[in-house]
């Protein structure tokens, strides 16, 4: 099949590029974030004690608040697409099946 050019898929095409294989298809990203993490840091005067039990309730803190921040961090797979799949003897373009963005993938 021959591309046209002016149609979905066809206006990326080079001249006589033709289509090998035209199906549906799902597009899924794996990727991690960037997460900010915002340390607390408390000053705790008083007795041998309490200035322990106020480090230990910072440090238990900062933990909860870490671990918060790693999940959103960590790699998942992110943004399942469907998408249209056309593959010709040089690339392979992919269209999201809800609009007309389209993504080029190289050789």
């Amino acid at each position: 099949m021959t591309l046209v050019a002016g149609s979905a898929l066809g206006r990326r095409a080079d001249p006589g590029e033709a289509a090998v294989v035209d199906s549906p298809g799902r597009l899924r990203a794996l990727y991690g974030t960037t997460v900010s993490l915002h340390a607390v840091q408390r000053y705790v005067l008083g007795s041998p004690a309490f200035v322990l039990a106020g480090m230990g309730a910072t440090a238990i803190s900062n933990s909860a608040r870490r671990r918060a921040a790693e999940r959103p961090a960590a790699d998942q797979w992110r943004e399942h697409q469907q998408v249209r799949c056309l593959v010709t003897e040089q690339r392979i373009l992919l269209q999201r099946v809800t609009t007309s963005d389209q993504f080029l993938l190289p050789p």
